[in-house]
Protein backbone atom coordinates (compact mmCIF):
# COMPACT_ATOMS: atom_id res chain seq x y z
CA UNK A 1 0.00 0.00 0.00
CA UNK A 2 2.76 2.24 0.59
CA UNK A 3 3.98 2.06 -2.81
CA UNK A 4 0.89 2.54 -3.98
CA UNK A 5 0.19 5.09 -2.28
CA UNK A 6 3.40 7.01 -4.07
CA UNK A 7 3.00 5.66 -7.58
CA UNK A 8 -0.63 5.73 -7.65
CA UNK A 9 -1.02 8.64 -10.13
CA UNK A 10 1.93 8.03 -12.88
CA UNK A 11 0.16 4.26 -13.34
CA UNK A 12 -3.08 5.84 -13.86
CA UNK A 13 -4.67 3.86 -11.33
CA UNK A 14 -8.58 3.22 -10.75
CA UNK A 15 -10.67 1.53 -8.00
CA UNK A 16 -14.16 -0.20 -8.81
CA UNK A 17 -16.46 -2.30 -7.19
CA UNK A 18 -18.34 -3.37 -10.38
CA UNK A 19 -20.94 -0.93 -10.97
CA UNK A 20 -18.49 2.37 -10.65
CA UNK A 21 -14.78 2.72 -11.81
CA UNK A 22 -13.52 6.11 -10.17
CA UNK A 23 -10.34 7.58 -11.01
CA UNK A 24 -8.16 7.38 -7.76
CA UNK A 25 -7.71 10.86 -6.77
CA UNK A 26 -6.33 10.00 -3.00
CA UNK A 27 -4.41 6.75 -1.17
CA UNK A 28 -2.81 7.33 2.26
CA UNK A 29 -2.31 6.22 6.02
CA UNK A 30 -5.42 6.44 7.92
CA UNK A 31 -4.51 9.00 10.79
CA UNK A 32 -7.21 8.98 13.74
CA UNK A 33 -8.53 12.04 15.71
CA UNK A 34 -8.55 10.53 18.43
CA UNK A 35 -4.86 11.20 20.44
CA UNK A 36 -5.71 7.75 22.03
CA UNK A 37 -6.23 5.86 18.75
CA UNK A 38 -2.76 7.91 16.69
CA UNK A 39 -0.90 6.54 20.05
CA UNK A 40 -1.86 2.72 19.49
CA UNK A 41 -1.94 2.96 15.54
CA UNK A 42 1.76 4.46 16.15
CA UNK A 43 3.06 1.12 17.96
CA UNK A 44 0.08 -2.03 16.68
CA UNK A 45 0.37 -3.10 13.62
CA UNK A 46 -1.96 -0.49 11.85
CA UNK A 47 -3.57 -1.84 8.93
CA UNK A 48 -5.97 1.23 8.55
CA UNK A 49 -5.86 3.42 4.74
CA UNK A 50 -7.90 5.63 2.75
CA UNK A 51 -8.71 5.28 -0.29
CA UNK A 52 -10.47 8.89 -2.45
CA UNK A 53 -13.13 8.99 0.93
CA UNK A 54 -13.06 5.73 2.09
CA UNK A 55 -11.41 4.06 5.46
CA UNK A 56 -10.93 1.00 6.21
CA UNK A 57 -8.54 -1.52 7.46
CA UNK A 58 -6.68 -4.14 5.13
CA UNK A 59 -7.15 -7.63 6.03
CA UNK A 60 -5.61 -8.53 2.77
CA UNK A 61 -4.57 -7.83 -0.58
CA UNK A 62 -4.12 -10.16 -3.52
CA UNK A 63 -2.86 -9.76 -7.11
CA UNK A 64 -3.93 -10.81 -10.43
CA UNK A 65 -1.46 -10.70 -12.89
CA UNK A 66 -2.10 -10.39 -16.95
CA UNK A 67 -0.05 -10.84 -19.47
CA UNK A 68 -0.70 -7.58 -21.32
CA UNK A 69 -2.76 -5.10 -19.37
CA UNK A 70 -1.44 -4.80 -16.26
CA UNK A 71 -3.10 -6.45 -13.06
CA UNK A 72 -5.32 -6.15 -10.95
CA UNK A 73 -5.16 -5.61 -7.00
CA UNK A 74 -7.65 -6.90 -4.85
CA UNK A 75 -8.31 -5.12 -1.46
CA UNK A 76 -9.79 -7.02 0.96
CA UNK A 77 -11.26 -4.63 3.93
CA UNK A 78 -12.00 -4.79 7.33
CA UNK A 79 -14.30 -1.91 8.66
CA UNK A 80 -13.17 0.43 11.06
CA UNK A 81 -15.56 0.92 14.29
CA UNK A 82 -18.89 3.61 13.30
CA UNK A 83 -17.53 7.35 13.77
CA UNK A 84 -19.88 7.92 16.72
CA UNK A 85 -21.71 10.73 16.09
CA UNK A 86 -24.96 8.88 14.44
CA UNK A 87 -26.96 6.74 17.03
CA UNK A 88 -28.79 4.93 14.21
CA UNK A 89 -26.90 1.54 13.38
CA UNK A 90 -26.34 1.78 9.68
CA UNK A 91 -24.18 -0.67 7.20
CA UNK A 92 -21.96 2.20 6.29
CA UNK A 93 -21.44 5.56 7.39
CA UNK A 94 -20.43 9.26 6.03
CA UNK A 95 -19.46 11.98 7.21
CA UNK A 96 -17.51 15.07 6.93
CA UNK A 97 -14.13 15.77 8.37
CA UNK A 98 -13.98 19.71 9.45
CA UNK A 99 -11.54 21.56 11.70
CA UNK A 100 -10.19 18.16 12.99
CA UNK A 101 -13.45 16.65 14.42
CA UNK A 102 -16.12 14.74 12.43
CA UNK A 103 -19.45 16.43 11.61
CA UNK A 104 -22.38 14.99 10.06
CA UNK A 105 -22.51 15.18 6.31
CA UNK A 106 -25.97 17.19 6.36
CA UNK A 107 -23.64 19.98 7.90
CA UNK A 108 -21.23 19.47 4.83
CA UNK A 109 -24.44 19.88 2.70
CA UNK A 110 -25.96 22.71 4.12
CA UNK A 111 -22.37 24.86 4.26
CA UNK A 112 -22.72 25.18 8.04
CA UNK A 113 -21.85 23.43 11.46
CA UNK A 114 -22.09 23.84 15.13
CA UNK A 115 -18.91 23.76 17.35
CA UNK A 116 -18.80 24.40 20.67
CA UNK A 117 -21.98 26.15 20.47
CA UNK A 118 -21.19 28.43 17.49
CA UNK A 119 -22.65 28.16 14.49
CA UNK A 120 -19.44 27.73 11.43
CA UNK A 121 -19.75 28.43 8.29
CA UNK A 122 -17.99 25.02 6.43
CA UNK A 123 -14.71 25.87 4.16
CA UNK A 124 -12.94 24.26 1.40
CA UNK A 125 -10.73 22.56 3.88
CA UNK A 126 -14.11 20.07 4.65
CA UNK A 127 -13.00 16.39 3.74
CA UNK A 128 -15.86 13.68 2.92
CA UNK A 129 -15.13 10.24 4.53
CA UNK A 130 -17.19 7.13 4.38
CA UNK A 131 -16.81 3.78 6.56
CA UNK A 132 -18.14 0.92 5.11
CA UNK A 133 -19.28 -1.15 8.62
CA UNK A 134 -18.82 -4.62 6.70
CA UNK A 135 -15.98 -6.26 4.68
CA UNK A 136 -15.66 -5.22 1.28
CA UNK A 137 -13.12 -5.68 -1.76
CA UNK A 138 -11.81 -2.97 -3.64
CA UNK A 139 -10.28 -3.94 -7.26
CA UNK A 140 -7.69 -1.41 -8.12
CA UNK A 141 -6.40 -1.01 -11.99
CA UNK A 142 -4.50 0.80 -14.25
CA UNK A 143 -6.86 2.45 -16.61
CA UNK A 144 -6.07 1.24 -19.77
CA UNK A 145 -5.78 -2.31 -18.07
CA UNK A 146 -8.97 -5.15 -19.08
CA UNK A 147 -11.58 -3.25 -16.53
CA UNK A 148 -11.83 0.22 -17.41
CA UNK A 149 -14.53 1.10 -19.91
CA UNK A 150 -14.27 -2.28 -20.79
CA UNK A 151 -17.78 -3.06 -22.55
CA UNK A 152 -16.52 -6.43 -24.51
CA UNK A 153 -17.04 -8.77 -21.52
CA UNK A 154 -19.32 -7.74 -19.08
CA UNK A 155 -16.69 -6.57 -16.71
CA UNK A 156 -19.23 -4.85 -14.42
CA UNK A 157 -21.54 -7.74 -13.82
CA UNK A 158 -18.53 -10.37 -13.08
CA UNK A 159 -17.23 -7.79 -10.60
CA UNK A 160 -20.51 -6.96 -8.96
CA UNK A 161 -21.24 -11.40 -8.64
CA UNK A 162 -17.75 -11.50 -6.97
CA UNK A 163 -18.66 -8.53 -4.05
CA UNK A 164 -21.84 -9.86 -3.91
CA UNK A 165 -20.51 -13.57 -3.18
CA UNK A 166 -17.82 -12.08 -1.10
CA UNK A 167 -20.47 -10.09 1.25
CA UNK A 168 -22.83 -12.89 1.51
CA UNK A 169 -20.35 -16.07 2.34
CA UNK A 170 -16.71 -13.31 3.55
CA UNK A 171 -14.47 -15.96 1.62
CA UNK A 172 -11.48 -14.54 -0.60
CA UNK A 173 -10.66 -17.91 -2.34
CA UNK A 174 -8.77 -18.73 -5.57
CA UNK A 175 -12.06 -19.83 -6.67
CA UNK A 176 -14.25 -16.47 -6.15
CA UNK A 177 -11.44 -14.62 -7.94
CA UNK A 178 -11.63 -17.29 -11.45
CA UNK A 179 -13.96 -15.35 -13.17
CA UNK A 180 -11.53 -13.22 -13.76
CA UNK A 181 -9.51 -14.82 -16.29
CA UNK A 182 -12.45 -13.64 -18.57
CA UNK A 183 -11.33 -10.52 -18.87
CA UNK A 184 -10.04 -9.78 -22.00
CA UNK A 185 -7.85 -6.84 -23.20
CA UNK A 186 -9.86 -3.96 -24.24
CA UNK A 187 -9.78 -3.62 -28.54
CA UNK A 188 -10.59 0.11 -27.76
CA UNK A 189 -10.18 2.40 -24.45
CA UNK A 190 -12.87 4.37 -23.68
CA UNK A 191 -12.21 8.18 -23.42
CA UNK A 192 -14.65 9.95 -21.00
CA UNK A 193 -14.24 14.14 -21.51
Amino acid sequence: MFNLSKEFKEMHLWWSQGRADNNIEKIEKFNSLSFWTKIKDKFINNTKWILDSFEFSIKSIWIYKYDVGGSIIILETEPLVPFGIYKEKYTSEEVAIFKNRYIPRVHYDNGWTEINGKRIKIDSSCEIRIRPLYNDLFFIIPFDGPIIGNYETKVESILDDIIKKYRKDLILDEKLLLPLMNFKKKSKIALWS
